[in-house]
């Protein structure tokens, strides 16, 4: 329970894992807990049960589950605002120069 209000708080996902069912949050979910179903889609899922998705994957042939280089990590809430606010100064620099 305390994870679902968590997820919730922070407004990361809350789904079932498509393994066993159990809801689990975007905070638990680790890069390559992964199902695939094509070549190109995949599910998350439940950190128990990411060594029987990757299990499965060999399997099917399908991908090796691993797209740790393109996940980004968790990172501050302090560090996202500041990089909001430097995105935004950006942009509103950008259309001062415009005018």
């Amino acid at each position: 329970m305390v994870h679902r209000a968590y997820a919730w708080v922070r407004g990361h996902f809350w789904i079932p894992c498509p393994i066993c069912k159990r809801g689990f949050g975007e905070h638990e979910w680790l890069p390559g807990n992964e199902l695939w179903l094509t070549a190109r889609d995949s599910v998350a899922v439940c950190p128990d049960c990411g060594p029987e998705a990757v299990e499965t994957n060999r399997e099917r042939g399908l991908p090796p589950t691993d797209r740790r280089s393109t996940v980004r990590r968790p990172r501050s809430i302090e560090l996202a605002l500041a990089e909001l606010a430097v995105a935004n100064q950006s942009a509103v620099d950008r259309q001062a120069g415009d005018r």
